[in-house]
This record gives structure tokens, sequence and C-alpha cells, in this order.
């Protein structure tokens, strides 16, 4: 990719569903919990463990809206946080593809604990294309 910043985003409507799917669903299961049982078995683990997935995905951005690529680095995007990869400082970047073909999961390394592993989904503009340049870029490091 050369000569300027390339930009790949979900489609609003798209990312809305998808990308904040997990998060509306841990959501509700808390309030319908909330209101069918507060003090059940189920309830304190819940209570618990839904904050800590939903801050896990706002650490991680495993699942970012937008990924920019620019002759500098790569960077993922989501709810106004970016992790940004400079090319000279990564050592590896993997692509794994699965057998559906709906999604990869691309690994940086190095990179820290919550850094470094992002799930980019077919729903992406351009996501061959974006795959592609992941994968190339990948194999000149």
């Amino acid at each position: 990719m050369s000569g300027g910043a390339v930009t790949f985003r979900y489609p609003r409507s798209r990312a809305l569903l998808a990308l904040a799917g997990q998060d509306v669903v841990v959501v509700v299961a808390l309030l319908v919990l909330a209101l069918s049982d507060p003090r059940g078995a189920l309830s304190v683990p819940l209570f618990v463990a839904a904050p800590m997935v939903l801050g896990f995905g706002v650490a991680t951005l495993h699942h970012p809206a937008r990924v920019d690529i620019d002759d500098e680095g790569i960077a993922f995007a989501r709810y106004g946080r970016v992790h940004r990869f400079a090319w000279r400082e990564i050592e590896r970047v993997d692509v794994r593809r699965f057998l559906l073909g709906d999604r990869v999961l691309v690994r940086i390394s190095p990179a820290g604990a919550f850094r470094g592993r992002y799930w980019v989904l077919r729903s992406i503009d351009r996501f061959a294309e974006l795959v592609t340049a992941i994968e190339a870029r990948g194999r000149s490091i």
C-alpha cells in the first residue's frame, strides 16, 4: 500500500449489529436476570462476568470497527480507541483464515497481553483487499 492511508470500515448498519451484538446480548442478559431473579444462583457470577466481558472487549479491541493501513503501520480502532502498530516494530503478522471464510484472525507480534489479536469479518468494506494487504505486508517483514 503505497501513497497514503487506506481505511476499511464496516457499513454502519452491519457495524451496529455485528460488532455491538455481543455487548447488547450481555447487557440484555443482565437486565433479564436482574428483573427476573436478582438473588438466583447465576446472578452473582453473571453480574461479575458481564462487566468483565464488556471490559475485555474495550481493552483488547478484538472486534475493531475500523482498520487503517498506511506505509508507516496498521491501526485497529473501536470505542474511540486505537491500537497502532508501526511496520518497523512488527516481527510477525499472521492471518488465519477459517473454513467458512466469513472472518479472519489477524495476530501481530510482538504485542502486549491486551493487544495484537483482531477478528475481521467479511462484512467490512473491501474485505479481500484488506486481507491481501495484511498478508502481503506480513510476508515482507
